[in-house]
């Protein structure tokens, strides 16, 4: 009796070692993707440019907006709102953007709510979905003022500077006669859309093929898991798109389709499972609190170190990870 207790304590030990070294610390980050640079998708609401634009960001290693990731009008639409469809995932804003072929940068077109409010100091209360409408009312007043100017038998040069500094807080890139051909040649419709074209600075990207997988086989030796698919990019110093159901993350009910970003995982000594890290676009804060979920708060420079405060990244176990997911998407 003892000697097969031994051996039931070796064997679940060397499962314990298999399951460490097959789950090696791996954390794909780099300048333009990492814990100190969360966006937050905000009001906008369409997670899966944000995932997109951070696949594409992290492939090139340079900051890419989410705005001008979609289709032209499409943040607008869910800001203003008109009615367009918005499309249902990664890969779906993936081949939008590749066929539009315009990428932006985020400093010419910032995307992220917790930049609008660190770094133009809009405010800590203000809506990005609020600042669009604000940039939206000054169409009418610039209109007036071409107007006027026509009548007086003159050209206007430049806009107001409220309106101007307006316009900025999204489009800081657009200069003045940027801005008066925004308002001259478009319908107040179509005025976002206009000032999206003309200050983004295309930035060249390399030629990228993008790839989606989801759960495959159904017998346990020839199953591949959502974390299969996801090990195999992270361990090709890649990070992986994941549409899952939020709603169990932060212990609700209900579906609740959402998309965020893995880029690593770690072996857990306390619960004896993988884990992985996944980059939210909710800014700096972390709703996560399902059992098999973790808020991480590490220091952006070492992944062992306790920063004390969430950087708006989460771990989520591998069992429970499978269980909520139901697709990657990876750039090649």
């Amino acid at each position: 009796m003892n000697l097969l207790k031994l051996f039931f304590c070796y064997l679940c030990s060397m499962l314990f070692v298999i399951d460490a070294f097959s789950c090696s610390t791996i954390i794909n980050e780099n300048q333009a993707i990492n814990r100190s640079n969360t966006r937050n998708q905000d009001g906008l609401g369409w997670c899966y440019s944000y995932v997109s634009s951070d696949l594409l960001s992290y492939k090139e290693n340079k900051r890419i907006s989410a705005i001008g990731f979609v289709k032209p009008g499409i943040y607008f639409d869910i800001a203003i709102p008109r009615l367009r469809s918005a499309g249902e995932n990664v890969g779906k804003a993936i081949d939008v953007a590749k066929k539009r072929n315009r990428f932006c940068l985020e400093k010419d077109l910032p995307s992220s709510d917790y930049v609008l409010t660190l770094k133009n100091r809009v405010g800590n209360n203000t809506f990005l979905h609020a600042v669009l409408n604000d940039i939206l009312s000054t169409y009418d007043k610039i209109s007036d003022s071409l107007k006027a100017a026509k009548k007086q038998g003159r050209d206007l040069t430049c806009v107001d500077e409220e309106s101007k500094n307006k316009i900025a807080k999204i489009f800081p890139s657009a200069s003045c006669q940027e801005i008066l051909n925004s308002v001259k040649n478009s319908t107040k419709g179509m005025y976002l859309d206009r000032l999206l074209t003309s200050s983004c600075r295309p930035v060249q990207v390399k030629p990228f093929t993008r790839k989606s997988y989801s759960e495959e086989g159904g017998w346990f030796f020839d199953k591949v898991t959502i974390s299969d698919h996801i090990d195999k990019a992270l361990e090709s110093k890649n990070i992986a798109g994941l549409t899952y159901n939020y709603a169990p993350i932060i212990n609700s009910t209900g579906t609740a389709m959402h998309a965020s970003v893995v880029v690593g995982r770690k072996f857990n000594e306390k619960t004896r499972q993988c884990e992985y890290l996944v980059r939210n676009s909710h800014g700096r804060s972390c709703a996560a609190s399902h059992p098999e979920t973790r808020c991480d708060t590490s220091c952006n420079e070492d992944i062992n170190k306790n920063c004390k405060r969430t950087n708006g990244y989460f771990w989520i176990s591998e069992r429970f990870l499978n269980n909520v997911g139901s697709s990657i998407t990876v750039m090649e």
